[in-house]
């Protein structure tokens, strides 16, 4: 089945803010996976995670990242693995720094790049289309480009959500203050 998510990493935000952002709070309730609808997690250096258990397609328009960067980098990242669609981001101060797309109904070897992409790309890149060249040879079952955004964001991160281990907090709409 896989994943269907989008996240969204703060650096140097504290987990409440972060969640605060999107109007959710913190219950207390802590699990070593994010089964909750909303989960946050502070990971890699002094990134605050915001996952959400289905893709957040709010966040594809690029006006509100470009809001919530304001001061600060932001990593998003959507996942969505019934249609392979790995998608991630990062913002820095209202602005796009750089963009990686796969869309595999684009072409198994589809890959959308643009911006100032992060030193660990290119090695990321010439790995996963190895791997790719690989597995073609053989069964070509697997979908090895998919990688390139994920891996890039855990590279920026720390956080990968199919492999990071971290405390996760539940997170729920936080309540209205009167």
């Amino acid at each position: 089945m896989g994943f269907s998510i989008s996240w969204v990493a703060f650096h140097d935000l504290p987990l409440a803010k972060a969640a605060l952002v999107f109007g959710l709070a913190q219950t207390g309730e802590t699990d070593g996976v994010f089964d909750f609808p909303y989960s946050g997690a502070v990971v890699g250096k002094n990134w605050s995670v915001i996952i959400f258990d289905d893709v957040n397609m709010d966040l594809e328009d690029g006006k509100p990242m470009a809001s919530l960067s304001t001061g600060r980098d932001v990593v998003v990242v959507h996942n969505i693995d019934t249609v392979m669609l790995q998608w991630a981001e990062q913002w820095r101060d209202g602005h796009e720094v750089w963009s990686i797309r796969h869309t595999s109904a684009d072409g198994a070897r589809n890959l959308e790049v643009t911006g100032n992409l992060p030193s660990c790309f290119d090695e990321i890149r010439l790995a996963r289309f190895a791997d790719q060249d690989r597995e073609d040879a053989g069964a070509a079952e697997i979908d090895f480009i998919a990688d390139i955004p994920l891996q890039v964001a855990e590279c920026v991160t720390g956080f990968r959500h199919d492999s990071t281990e971290a405390e996760f907090m539940e997170l729920v709409p936080a309540p209205d203050e009167a």
